[in-house]
């Protein structure tokens, strides 16, 4: 008999969607499956939606739990989870047929399978990167962390949804997801369960489809300000456990070009002239760039940027009045040669 397999899925307010990343779960060609939905105090239909599809199909377990996010959510799932394997499904999204018989056949040999994905929009769908090519077949963690650290900004890396993780790594060394945080807690969850791992199942199909929402281009500024804090969290943790894992030595210029590359978008961001005046835009900066590791990420990176170029003169003259000066002189270059 095949081995049993937990699915978790966390739900909020996901009655649009909840029908359709149900119906890919309990359709899959891989039947052994325990089927975990957290409904995370919902205040729609999804409760119901769950009800119904709980009593249609004895493989879903439904918990109900008062809001307190998706990384408690989940924490809540891998606390009754029974299977050999796990892995996780956001409520908005669902899976090809045979996604997890497929990740589980590469698993096998290994600790961690992992697979392609789909993005999708409304109207929409677009094939997610994929840094291993168009082939199948088991990397040493080593080589995978090596191609992660040129990619440590990918979906395809810090996603939970296209992995199949054994539950006795995640149980044994108590791996959990830091409810404190919203953001970038899965990488987390992923660059610590990789320090347990010795091999890596690589499925090239595009077997996961992740639902982008189009949001409104307007940002707050405590949204900047908060995610680039999250980021900051991941990459410090990244740092640590590559270090643990024996990989820093081999990969830090990789990883602080990453650093270097994510910073793009917040200082976009916080110096565009609609970003709550000058002032506020020069603090903003200076929380972020002050940081040792952020310091280091601007010297090594690779292929500079015209950002990596006005932060690295501005950090040598102790000047943020000048970064964002230089910062909204080249936005407008930008926006004059696209004309």
């Amino acid at each position: 008999m095949d081995d049993l397999i937990s699915v978790i899925i966390p739900a909020y307010n996901a009655e649009k969607y909840m029908d359709r990343c149900l119906n890919s779960i309990v359709k899959q060609s891989y039947n052994n499956l325990q089927i975990i939905v957290v409904n995370d105090g919902s205040t729609d239909n999804t409760k119901k939606i769950l009800e119904k599809f709980a009593e249609a199909d004895n493989r879903i377990v439904v918990i109900n739990q008062k809001n307190g996010g998706v990384s408690q959510a989940r924490n809540n799932g891998i606390y009754i989870a029974k299977g050999k394997y796990m892995c996780f499904v956001d409520s908005d999204d669902y899976i090809d047929i045979n996604m997890i018989q497929k990740l589980y056949d590469g698993i096998k040999k290994c600790e961690l399978s992992v697979c392609g994905f789909v993005n999708y929009f409304d109207n929409e769908e677009k094939d997610g990167p994929s840094p291993f090519g168009n082939t199948n077949g088991l990397k040493t963690r080593n080589e995978y962390l090596k191609i992660m650290s040129k990619y440590l900004y990918s979906v395809y890396f810090g996603a939970l949804w296209n992995k199949l993780y054994l539950s006795e790594i995640i149980m044994k060394n108590n791996i959990r997801f830091d409810d404190k945080i919203s953001f970038a807690e899965d990488f987390i969850f992923n660059i610590k369960y990789l320090e347990y791992v010795t091999k890596v199942s690589i499925v090239h199909n595009n077997l996961y489809y992740y639902y982008q929402e189009v949001k409104n281009s307007l940002t707050k500024v405590v949204d900047v300000q908060y995610r680039w804090q999250a980021s900051y969290t991941k990459y410090c943790c990244c740092i640590e456990q590559y270090k643990r894992m024996d990989m820093y030595n081999e990969c830090y210029r990789e990883i602080y070009s990453a650093i270097a590359y994510e910073l793009i978008g917040p200082t976009y961001d916080i110096t565009k002239e609609n970003y709550k005046g000058f002032k506020t835009a020069k603090e903003s900066l200076k929380k972020i760039y002050e940081e040792e590791l952020i310091k280091k990420a601007i010297k090594n990176v690779k292929k500079p940027q015209m950002v990596h170029r006005i932060a690295k003169i501005s950090l040598f003259l102790k000047s943020y009045g000048i970064f964002v000066f230089c910062m909204r002189v080249w936005i407008k270059i930008q926006r004059y040669d696209g004309k």
